[in-house]
């Protein structure tokens, strides 16, 4: 078996374990659900389909011990994680290539399986939270029945230090946070809580796999490389959801994406997207997101700006507005520089505004709309009616139009 395909199903086999381990440890060590019936009867199931896979495919039939064995949930985990082992020990022999991709590919989607079933009882049965695996070649999706916005669960997350998993008491919401290597949670620094609306299932495709094996580049390229063309297609998808008005869909395409690639842009449409669907503290903690990930990234600040202005934070937005507009990277540069003129506006400081909209149209020449608007702004100046204008609307150019008569720019 050629070594690039060694590494990657070990890396694969690591991080799809990983996931299982570190939802074992919550289910039977954090929490009261070893009684479960539910998580009992898939650990089971988990525990037959992978006996299944080894006796078709591993071991022959002298070595099956059929006696019957009663096994609970915490010893069912002890023989799934030496089964982990086995198949890393496996990697090290000289055994054809193909039956191992399809064994170790078989194993790892099995594991993936029982896992999202595993995550599902935990999210609705309890407030731990437990870190997805990271996606290298894996393929994640968001199965219809969590989805569906009416029945997906929503668990909470508190920030705490990396490291450790918290506990939300339903009482009085204090959180005891347990050591565990294997687990981790964001940052406590900002205190609040946020909400995940669904849980991901996670797919080893087989064809990708050899794909990337075969493309002749180094292992650490081509998975690079498979990041990145996921993401770019699910970016495509998020902004044709967006056209469509399909912002729930859109926020689900957006969301994966940042788990292959995230970076600055990214996470301010997630914030953007999150923003259109209500849910002004995402949208803002996005933008905060996307700043600490790139603090040169101009439209974060910009944004954060705007929705901190849609919820009358006037002296607040301004600052976040500043920010924007000494960002090294703004491709729309004019568009803090309206949001300032809307503040302003709102404020009724009206020739502020106007210095605000000219500047911004000295960086958009063509920007017909704006000069309208200027246009107007100034005649009700000279006439003395400026309060007027507060009513005239500009054209969203990038964005959906927002509830304010002047709307939020990028």
């Amino acid at each position: 078996m050629r070594n690039n395909i060694k590494v990657l199903l070990a890396s694969e086999l690591s991080s799809a374990s990983t996931y299982l381990n570190r939802l074992f440890y919550a289910l039977y060590d954090l929490s009261s659900l070893i009684h479960n019936q539910k998580a009992k009867e898939a650990t089971e199931c988990l525990y037959f389909e992978i006996i299944s896979l080894f006796e078709a495919n591993v071991f022959t039939e002298k070595l099956i011990d059929i006696t019957p064995v009663i096994l609970n949930p915490r010893g069912i985990k002890d023989r799934v994680q030496a089964t982990q082992k086995l198949l890393d020990s496996m990697l090290l022999l000289h055994l054809n290539e193909e039956s191992m991709v399809d064994l170790l590919a078989d194993y790892i989607n099995i594991t993936y399986e029982f896992a999202y079933k595993l995550h599902l009882i935990l999210a609705k049965e309890t407030n731990l939270e437990v870190q997805f695996p990271r996606i290298n070649i894996t393929e994640m999706f968001f199965p219809e029945a969590t989805t569906g916005r009416n029945d997906a669960k929503k668990f909470k997350i508190i920030e705490g230090e990396k490291g450790k998993l918290h506990k939300i008491t339903p009482t009085d919401g204090n959180t005891q946070a347990i050591q565990d290597p294997n687990v981790t949670a964001p940052s406590s620094s900002a205190g609040k809580q946020k909400t995940t609306e669904a849980v991901p299932k996670f797919f080893l495709n087989k064809k990708s796999l050899m794909n990337c094996c075969d493309s002749g580049a180094s292992i650490i390229d081509s998975i690079e490389l498979q990041r990145n063309r996921k993401y770019e297609e699910l970016m495509q998808k998020g902004h044709e959801a967006v056209y469509n008005k399909k912002h729930n869909e859109a926020l689900e395409h957006f969301l994966n994406a940042a788990k292959h690639k995230e970076n600055s842009e990214v996470l301010t449409l997630i914030g953007w997207v999150y923003s259109i669907l209500g849910n002004s503290e995402q949208a803002k903690n996005s933008c905060l997101r996307a700043i600490q990930v790139n603090p040169e990234y101009g439209p974060a600040y910009n944004d954060l700006g705007s929705y901190l202005l849609a919820e009358g934070e006037i002296n607040e937005s301004f600052k976040w507005f500043d920010l924007a507009k000494k960002a090294p990277i703004y491709h729309n540069r004019e568009y803090p520089y309206i949001n300032a003129g809307r503040a302003y506006m709102i404020k009724k400081d009206y020739k502020m505004a106007l210095v605000e909209f000219n500047t911004a149209l000295t960086l958009a020449p063509f920007h017909q709309e704006l000069q309208q608007t200027i246009d107007r702004l100034k005649n009700s100046l000279k006439k003395g009616i400026a309060h007027k204008v507060e009513q005239v609307p500009t054209k969203n150019i990038s964005k959906e139009s927002s509830d304010m008569n002047w709307p939020i720019f990028e």
